[in-house]
């Protein structure tokens, strides 16, 4: 029985080459469908999986466990390719499972390197660690293969039916086709279903507008930017205009592919319009989204036409209409890019400079140009008279012509006549009621609802109700994931485009703006369907407010984009009710967080329910409530006040984790906002002694490792060092990869201040492979490691390299988002690199660093870098006013920048040759270097020291300082340090007259002066060396 036993496991042990590959196989196809699809959570999937798989090869302990660990894996990760790869928006469920997998994988992930190179010591050690991670490993892993086969099973069925339901509507539109009934643009319509063109489809029907359409076309061509508002009432066919527009022959040349039509008839909001620009740009939604628009506009080198449609809702909102007008300011200051806008009314948005002549509002077709428009609709025979009548009561609007052609290319002019008649009463006093008293617009409407076409179809009314609802419209796949009282979506959707109350654009069936207020004012949904579709879109949100950070690739934030417009609205309507639901309170403030990390949308909804969560009694709802306001921008004052009003909910709630998690954010906030050290670190450790209270490993991991930065910072560096490894041990027991590579960057910080950057290095170099295996590194987040290596570089004095990485990071950065904070840091270490080298710098570089990032600390890290300025260049008074402001403002604050302050100052006193000055200042630095456990900079203060001793000829001591500090600066290999001690000591061997001793510390300095590129000290040290012959 052993002896199969071994031989089973020898036979498992010789496949394991065979299941690795198979499973990087299929981690190269979901990384395929990743980049194609930008689906959330995949990209993240597919690194770890594969930083998975090559561990899994050097595994030294429960080598077998891992390896069917990594089948299983790889078995997942074909079914989360097949659930996925179909092109469809995935439901929120679905991605709820991906996300809930990827959570997995990590702890996986961290588990397998827990096996690399343990010792025997650790492994009895952690011996009941590991059985119980791997117990709780395979566990999720079997429940991951059983959901994804399970939503396999689902999605084949789905496909099939899906299949089925539009070879039967091509059946039927091949019949109506051959039996002539269908007008050409219905055809097209249908054709354009799958059309994911930026563009919409050219208006193939067009007629009567002749002289407005000569007006902006002449406009567009003869200017170098031009500012155009198509005004009118609903239905008049402003769009239309703006669209033919676009597809004229000589705009088309001129403009070619930078043509842009951006729906904004959701907008409800200055917020949303910048969400819209965003999007259709496909920019990335981080930092200022405006700011991130404006620029990406006005980088282009050829002009551009930028149309922004339906723009009314957000602008009539009285007190949002002077940030819907700063928008239209700011895109019509760019120079090269002409704005076109159509709105309803008469009256032109103020704050920007109209092209004139104006374009006057458009006006109901002519009885010609109507009749034009009818006869290309129906393409049938009719009598003069009775078209003439039909069209009367359409007061030759183009909207309500197209419905009434669309009822007459089916029925005939004679019936539809008919039922205009007998039906016009009734409709009109119904209409009577509502918005669109008198409207023959609305007459039109209510008679294609109750065309034979439609009534045969009675779930597509029940469609065209729920698109009344959705102004973003809504996909096949999402229309079938909702789960809808639909018996066939497919032919609802054929039958509400025939009959043009619906059309398709960019794969989204929606619905015009004058039939969605129709069917909102006189045939609202029902509460049950409403409910449908809240549920699903909460889903989204609160799957986004919980699991957001993991997805890297953005496609998360992308995916709740498309549908912002739709969550506003549902939400609008869920607060229309007396007592809003607990859900739609949750749903708000799980908003206000996509608010928060994008800068899209709007804080509106967040402060509407003020009210409403006060009367709540729900505490913790009450204390997320307090959390979200207290992220709201320009709020620094109020935000502590805020945190401290959940701290007490949470208390109330008795929820210990979300009381240690607020005071871990306050912390945060104290740091950041505040610049108050002491505060954060007061704040801090009361998040601790609640977090130490709990099960809770992964809150613990992160107030632990906000507790060692803050310790870090304010320069106790053991304590650092103990709670860095304390988090890093209860991330590996959360499994939670980023707060361990969190606190991997702790360890590289505290390695480089006790001056071992040999193994800070070699950390951080890892980091960077695991960042890019993780799919993170081109996040700050990811790009951390690489920002340290620079600086490693830096404080060792190889300056070349330091910059070539900050060059690099900077550029990165400068390609995803210059609104990242490490955008400005990347530039202003090349900025001190450049002082450090001796380049011509001017001061206006650091005045353009300034704004860059917010806070007290960036603000005096500024400062100190134009007083190295001043010094570099010689302004020592300037330079020694800014030193000595940066001190007090960081006293008690910024351990690391009172200790620079303390060294720079010394320096600054020695320039000007008052030496008991400078050696009071190097004294302080050698005492806060040791409180810091500074190794490098205390012997950076034992050398200034040094160079105080050989003033004042106290030849014995500044030897001994001088020694001491090169065999610390050798053991660092720090290179301008070491060549600053062997040109002191050569002086100390020159005036002792030992000349050869002299040359000798001197021939061997002038390298480490070039390889740092300090040429004035290589320069002196070539003098000296010429003296010694």
């Amino acid at each position: 029985m052993p002896t199969e036993k071994r031989l089973a496991n020898e036979k498992r042990l010789a496949n394991a080459n065979t299941v690795i590959q198979e499973a990087k196989l299929a981690v190269e196809l979901l990384r395929t469908t990743s980049d194609s699809t930008n689906t959330p959570y995949l990209r993240a999937i597919a690194g770890a999986s594969a930083l998975l798989m090559d561990t899994v090869v050097v595994v030294r302990r429960n080598k077998e466990e891992c390896l069917r660990m990594a089948e299983q894996v790889g078995t997942i990760i074909t079914l989360v390719d097949i659930c996925t790869n179909g092109g469809f928006e995935l439901s929120p469920s679905l991605l709820n499972s991906i996300a809930t997998f990827s959570e997995t994988l990590q702890k996986v992930l961290v588990f397998v390197r827990n096996q690399v190179g343990k010792s025997l010591v650790k492994c009895v050690v952690r011996h009941w660690e590991d059985a119980s991670a791997l117990s709780e490993c395979q566990f999720a892993l079997d429940h991951a293969v059983q959901v994804f086969k399970l939503q396999c099973e689902m999605e084949t069925a789905a496909s099939l039916a899906q299949m089925q339901a539009i070879s039967t509507e091509r059946s039927w539109e091949f019949a109506n086709l051959v039996m002539g009934r269908e007008s050409r643009s219905t055809l097209s319509t249908l054709l354009r279903l799958s059309d994911i063109s930026l563009l919409p489809g050219s208006p193939q029907i067009f007629h009567g507008r002749d002289t407005e359409l000569q007006h902006l076309v002449s406009t567009l061509i003869a200017k170098n930017s031009s500012r155009i508002a198509i005004l009118g009432p609903g239905g008049i066919g402003k769009s239309s205009l703006a669209l033919a527009a676009l597809y004229n022959q000589e705009v088309a040349t001129k403009f070619q592919c930078e043509r842009h039509f951006i729906p904004c008839e959701w907008a409800q909001c200055a917020g949303d319009i910048a969400a819209a620009l965003l999007s259709h740009f496909a920019l990335e939604k981080r930092g200022n989204p405006m700011k991130a628009v404006l620029q990406h506009l006005s980088r282009r080198k050829s002009p551009c036409v930028v149309v922004l449609d339906n723009l009314e809702t957000a602008w009539e909102v009285p007190e949002g209409r002077s940030a819907v007008e700063e928008i239209l300011s700011h895109l019509s200051d760019i120079n090269m890019v002409h704005l076109i806008i159509t709105m309803r009314g008469e009256e032109r948005p103020m704050k920007v400079a109209w092209t004139r002549p104006f374009l006057r509002p458009l006006s109901p077709l002519s009885d010609i140009a109507a009749k034009q428009v009818f006869y290309d609709i129906t393409d049938i025979a009719n009598s003069d008279s009775q078209v003439e009548e039909l069209l009367r009561f359409t007061e030759n609007l183009p909207l309500a012509i197209t419905l009434m052609a669309s009822l007459v290319s089916f029925e005939g002019a004679s019936p539809v006549l008919f039922r205009w008649k007998s039906e016009r009463m009734s409709a009109l006093s119904e209409l009577s009621k509502g918005a669109n008293k008198g409207s023959n617009l609305g007459t039109s409407i209510m008679m294609s609802l109750t065309s034979p076409r439609l009534t045969a179809v009675p779930d597509a009314i029940t469609l065209l109700r729920l698109l009344s609802i959705l102004p973003d419209g809504v996909t096949d796949s999402t229309l079938a994931e909702m789960k809808l009282p639909l018996g066939n979506i497919s032919l609802c959707r054929a039958t509400l485009c025939r009959t043009s109350l619906a059309y398709v654009h960019q794969g989204r069936l929606k619905a015009l703006v004058p039939i969605r207020e129709h069917m909102r004012a006189f045939h609202p949904p029902s509460r049950s369907l409403i409910f449908l579709l809240q549920d699903f879109f909460y889903q989204l949100v609160n799957l986004f407010a919980k699991k957001w950070a993991r997805d890297v690739g953005g496609g998360l934030v992308q995916r709740l984009s498309a549908d912002l417009g739709n969550i506003h609205s549902l939400l609008h309507i869920a607060l229309e009710a007396e007592h809003p639901s607990h859900e739609t309170i949750a749903c708000i403030i799980d908003l206000a967080r996509f608010t928060e990390v994008t800068d899209l949308g709007s804080w509106d909804l967040l402060r509407s329910i003020s009210e409403t969560v006060e009367k709540s009694e729900e505490p913790d709802l009450q204390g997320r409530y307090f959390i979200a306001l207290s992220r709201v921008p320009n709020t620094a004052v109020s935000a502590a006040m805020y945190m401290q009003k959940a701290i007490t909910k949470f208390e109330v709630a008795g929820n210990v984790s979300a009381q240690a998690t607020a005071y871990h954010d306050l912390c945060l906030q104290c740091l950041l906002q505040q610049g108050d050290t002491n505060k954060a670190q007061e704040t801090c450790s009361r998040a601790l002694v609640l977090a130490r209270t709990t099960d809770d490993h992964n809150v613990l991991a992160q107030v632990l490792r906000r507790m060692a930065g803050v310790e870090h910072q304010m320069g106790n560096l053991r304590s650092a060092w103990a709670f860095t490894l304390e988090a890093h041990a209860h991330a590996q027991l959360a499994g939670d990869l980023d707060t361990e590579f969190s606190c991997n960057i702790n360890r590289v910080s505290h390695f480089v201040t006790a001056g071992n950057y040999q193994r800070a290095s070699a950390l951080a170099t890892d980091l960077v492979s695991l960042a890019k295996g993780l799919g993170i590194e081109n996040s700050e987040h990811g790009l951390t490691p690489l920002l340290m290596l620079g600086e490693i570089h830096l404080k060792k004095s190889e300056y070349d390299e330091a910059r070539r990485m900050n060059q690099i990071l900077a550029e990165t950065l400068r390609r995803e988002d210059e609104t990242k904070g490490y955008y400005a840091l990347a530039l202003y270490n090349t900025f001190l690199i450049d002082v450090c080298m001796g380049k011509n710098m001017t001061h206006e570089l650091i005045d353009g660093f300034r704004h860059l990032r917010n806070g007290a600390h960036w603000v005096a890290s500024c400062d100190l870098g134009e007083a190295d300025l001043f010094q570099r260049q010689g302004a020592l008074a300037c330079a020694s006013e800014l030193y000595t402001k940066c001190l007090a403002v960081s006293r008690g604050q910024w351990a690391e920048m009172i200790n620079g302050c303390f060294q720079k100052l010394g320096d600054n006193a020695a320039a000007q040759s008052r030496m008991d000055l400078a050696n009071q200042y190097y004294v302080l630095h050698l005492v806060q270097s040791r409180k810091m456990d500074d190794y490098e900079n205390t012997h950076q203060a034992l050398r200034r020291l040094g160079d105080i001793f050989l003033y004042y000829n106290n030849d014995e001591t500044a030897r001994s300082l001088f020694m001491l500090a090169l065999e610390a600066f050798t053991l660092m290999d720090i290179h301008r340090a070491r060549a600053d001690c062997l040109f002191g000591l050569g002086q100390l061997w020159k005036r002792a007259g030992d000349v050869s001793s002299a040359a000798r510390c001197w021939r061997e300095a002038l390298p480490l002066f070039e390889r740092s590129s300090q040429q004035d000290a290589a320069h002196r040290c070539k003098v000296q060396l010429a003296s010694c012959n």
